[in-house]
């Protein structure tokens, strides 16, 4: 359970840290071929207690579980933690809401480890009733449903599931004095922000409907995006050059606007959002080696994922920076 030992909790990570794949690792297993594949992956050490026979996903799955175990067993800050954890409930709500209004199974699409047990989301989400969840969380839920009714778009489902889970770690933050738990919410607010009205103008959702979808915490106003959205798509790095991401950036935004896509501001606010995660690493009395340990296992969890689709159809793979 969680205990309140800074320098036990941040000696645990750093004697693990050795064993993360970086650069290096990285290159080793992306130059393999893919008959090669696994048996290069467990010469890191990477995934070692799972059999490759049951496939990526499964070593995947157990590398995280016991990060996230350890983690949760550690930390002195356990509401501060639980927030990093609350993108796993993101995913299934998400998840249950569209299989809700699609009528489609989602059985084997569900993640353990979030930090509302997932009975309690299927019993909410399929019974239209979200008494069990926090205020901040419930209010934007029934929000949804109440859109639902006149939109049902995959899209905004997704949309309003990351609203509604943004108003809760507001809530959170505000009782709380986690100037990196801040710090790093408010860098995801303004990028995820950004990314969502790169989408909205792609997909001419009007400006009433996208500033409803504004999420909160972010140091990017209202005002600002909505200027923002009326702007030339090349104008568009004009308006967000500020903040710690602002040249790091410019050109993801540049990009996603001439090609009139979000996903390489995506791709580029995952890597920022890792790096931002592992600033404080060498922090001996704080939060930020924790859980710049977690974020950094779920990067390299994904960037493993999309790694080995590359080799599994013969493009070389990219190789991130991940843990700067």
């Amino acid at each position: 359970m969680p205990q309140d030992s800074y320098p036990y909790a941040i000696g645990r990570v750093k004697a693990l840290e050795v064993y993360m794949l970086d650069y290096n690792k990285m290159r080793k297993i992306a130059s393999a071929d893919y008959s090669e594949f696994f048996k290069t992956l467990q010469e890191t050490g990477y995934g070692a207690a799972v059999n490759p026979e049951e496939g990526l996903e499964a070593i995947i799955k157990k590398e995280l579980q016991e990060a996230r175990r350890l983690v949760w067993e550690i930390t002195p800050e356990p509401e501060i933690t639980k927030l990093f954890f609350i993108h796993i409930d993101a995913h299934n709500l998400k998840v249950l809401f569209k299989a809700r209004v699609m009528a489609a199974d989602y059985e084997g699409l569900l993640e353990d480890g979030g930090v509302f047990k997932i009975e309690a989301l299927e019993k909410c989400v399929m019974e239209k009733s979200y008494a069990l969840l926090p205020d901040a969380l419930k209010a934007g839920l029934e929000d949804l449903e109440k859109t639902l009714l006149r939109n049902s778009s995959p899209q905004l489902i997704s949309i309003y599931v990351e609203k509604a889970v943004f108003q809760h770690i507001q809530k959170v933050l505000e009782k709380t004095g986690s100037e990196y738990a801040k710090a790093y919410y408010a860098i995801l607010a303004d990028l995820t922000n950004i990314t969502s009205l790169i989408r909205a103008r792609v997909l001419l959702w009007d400006e009433e409907t996208f500033l409803s979808l504004v999420i909160p915490c972010g140091n990017i106003s209202k005002s600002d995006l909505k200027v923002a959205y009326s702007a030339p798509m090349e104008q568009l790095t004009l308006h967000f050059a500020k903040g710690w991401y602002a040249d790091k950036i410019a050109a993801a935004i540049d990009e996603s606007a001439a090609k009139c896509s979000a996903a390489p501001l995506e791709r580029k606010m995952q890597s920022l959002l890792v790096q931002f995660a592992r600033t404080q690493k060498s922090d001996i009395s704080g939060i930020g080696p924790i859980i710049g340990y977690l974020i950094g296992k779920q990067a390299e969890a994904r960037v493993l994922g999309e790694m080995y689709a590359a080799v599994k159809k013969g493009i070389e793979p990219e190789i991130p920076e991940l843990y700067i």
